[in-house]
């Protein structure tokens, strides 16, 4: 880890995380391109909604194909998730803290 956009040990590199609800284990992991402290979701239908809290945004993407309980513990599957829209407001900045949907 170096020196990220928040502060020391912080990458900058926001992920999108599958867990299996009973053990707790991470099914996939998906990048998450362009991105800043992105940190609470929620899924509506096809699509995942991400506080980009460092931009001031909500993120749509894609939701990625489901992973079976049996995979990995921990793997990439694919690129970076596939942005359908971005919805912000000019006025919100980091300072704002985005972060609940």
């Amino acid at each position: 880890a170096g020196q990220g956009p928040f502060g020391p040990g912080s990458r900058g590199e926001d992920e999108l995380q599958e867990l299996d609800t009973v053990t707790g284990r991470i099914l996939q992991v998906v990048p998450l391109a362009d991105t800043a402290d992105a940190h609470d979701a929620v899924r509506v239908n096809g699509s995942v909604f991400i506080a980009d809290t460092g931009h001031g945004n909500v993120v749509e993407v894609a939701v990625p194909a489901a992973c079976t309980p049996d995979a990995a513990a921990r793997q990439t599957v694919g690129g970076p998730a596939r942005v359908l829209r971005v919805y912000g407001a000019a006025a919100l900045t980091r300072p704002d803290h985005v972060n609940n949907l």
